[in-house]
């Protein structure tokens, strides 16, 4: 006995004979739309407190080069954070 046959009687068991576990590719895309969207609100929301500024006055460095030397620094940082 396969587990298809199995999971279909444990279905059945359960009165889940109308269970569908495939789900389409634009509903998968449609709630993953969806939560990205919720985090963002979220991460917008907790963003503008009084807490974030505080801790963005911490956590920020503070930068003194300008242009291509910024970019060139921040890069570096980057790699070195990875």
């Amino acid at each position: 006995m396969n587990i298809e046959v199995k999971f279909r009687d444990f279905k059945s068991l359960l009165g889940l004979r109308a269970l569908k576990l495939k789900v389409s590719r634009a509903e998968k895309l449609s709630r993953l739309l969806l939560c990205i969207s919720i985090v963002y609100i979220i991460l917008v929301n907790l963003g503008g407190c009084d807490l974030a500024q505080k801790l963005r006055l911490q956590i920020e460095i503070k930068r003194r080069k300008k242009g291509i030397e910024l970019q060139k620094h921040l890069a570096f940082l980057l790699l070195l954070y990875l």
